[in-house]
């Protein structure tokens, strides 16, 4: 399956080369990424498009992670959606510090979409990118490709 744990380094380094690059995160954000990338794409069955795994993910989230957060379970059931909808359900939502989710929500984004890499280059599309950061990583995951190994 093309969703498990070597896209989870890949997404983790990429994580790391952002906070270098200069997209400040709090530890607790640093740790929310962690974590919603660590299960973002648990609920898959295969790797065709699917919008719902997402939602399965978060599930497999609440019962397996001893501490929850409601900001993290956000950016796992919505990193497989659109855009628009993730940002109509998250200013409907009770979840604190919308700005900073939705920042953390764009960098989880980015990050899967840039090990995209690992299909080819033409399976990566930067104008779609949330920021820029991301567009100046892109060199860095195409070099990890082959490189990385579990």
């Amino acid at each position: 399956m093309e969703h498990g744990g070597l896209h989870q380094a890949h997404i983790l380094l990429v994580l790391q080369q952002l906070s270098v690059q200069g997209i400040a995160l709090t530890k607790k954000e640093s740790h929310q990424l962690c974590d919603a990338i660590l299960y973002h794409d648990i609920g898959r069955t295969n790797d065709d498009v699917d919008d719902s795994h997402g939602a399965k993910s978060k599930d497999i989230y609440y019962d397996a992670a001893p501490e929850c957060n409601s900001a993290t379970a956000f950016l796992i059931e919505y990193h497989c959606l659109d855009d628009r909808k993730a940002l109509a359900d998250l200013k409907a939502s009770n979840i604190r510090n919308k700005e900073r989710v939705w920042l953390l929500y764009t960098i989880l984004k980015d990050a899967d979409a840039l090990d995209r890499v690992r299909f080819g280059m033409r399976a990566v599309d930067p104008k779609y990118f949330r920021n820029e950061m991301a567009r100046k990583l892109l060199p860095t995951a195409q070099s990890c490709v082959g490189q990385l190994k579990l």
